[in-house]
């Protein structure tokens, strides 16, 4: 697959990959949706698709609503890292997340870039399942997912290391106003989210409320490329409690014969 960026030679980026099949090809590609409030026919005029492929590097994403002939390029910010790996839609905007922990904010209308929002604290080992080769000589991982709740926008951390088949930990951060003057966005660590459960996997995340008043509950699904046994892990961060809640048998055939399912569809 030969991907171009701009077709003038002067500014042209080319990249060519190999994918053995498809369903390789769309292990790479990740997308969020902009639903904006309002009537049936309302809502589908102002629609946007956002979507993103490691083929795209450090370029941009690509854009387009309903009636658009075709993808619009959106410029990253700052080109700096590989590409986006991570998005989420919350409050009117779009948030895509870099492979070196800047988060790019985006008006979800105009797809004007607003702010590049730092790195978590503390966190010198961000990695993603979609760049695992890039982060393969690391001893210790830790996968960040986004996740829009209603009223705030949480980033859920799996800390794992490569001795380890279960994460070691998992942590929570909420993005806010930062307290230096210029109100900021920034990334601060909570002890949890309030009455909500959690579901993160290779490909999604998603939530629902928690009415049982038990604090925040994260479902983690712990998989890594080229193993066939996957586990299911729910860690209550009000008791401070990891447990596995299913795990898949050994012998669960060979890794190129998964189909790679989504476990949580929103």
């Amino acid at each position: 697959v030969r991907y171009v960026h701009r077709n003038d030679l002067d500014t042209a980026l080319c990249s060519n990959w190999i994918f053995p099949t498809y369903l390789d090809f769309t292990d790479y590609l990740r997308f969020a949706l902009h639903l904006p409030p309002g009537a049936p026919a309302a809502v589908a005029t102002g629609m946007t698709v956002m979507m993103y492929h490691k083929m795209h590097g450090h370029t941009g994403m690509l854009f387009c609503r309903p009636g658009d002939a075709a993808w619009t390029k959106v410029e990253k910010p700052r080109r700096i890292g590989y590409g986006y790996f991570d998005f989420a839609y919350h409050d009117g905007k779009v948030f895509g997340m870099d492979i070196n922990g800047e988060m790019a904010v985006f008006d979800a209308a105009t797809l004007g870039a607003l702010q590049l929002v730092p790195r978590p604290p503390d966190m010198p080992n961000l990695s993603s399942k979609m760049y695992d080769s890039i982060c393969s000589r690391k001893q210790e991982l830790d996968y960040v997912h986004l996740v829009a709740l209603p009223s705030k926008l949480v980033l859920v951390v799996a800390r794992t290391t490569v001795k380890s088949s279960r994460p070691v930990a998992l942590d929570l951060f909420e993005l806010g106003s930062s307290p230096a003057p210029d109100g900021q966005l920034a990334w601060r660590k909570v002890a949890e989210a309030g009455n909500y459960e959690l579901f993160v996997d290779r490909y999604h995340a998603t939530f629902r409320e928690n009415d049982g008043a038990n604090g925040t509950r994260i479902y983690y699904v712990h998989d890594m490329k080229k193993v066939s046994t996957v586990a299911a892990y729910c860690y209550s961060m009000q008791e401070n409690k990891l447990e596995c809640v299913y795990r898949s048998p050994e012998d669960d055939g060979p890794p190129d014969c998964l189909t790679r399912p989504s476990w949580f569809v929103p």
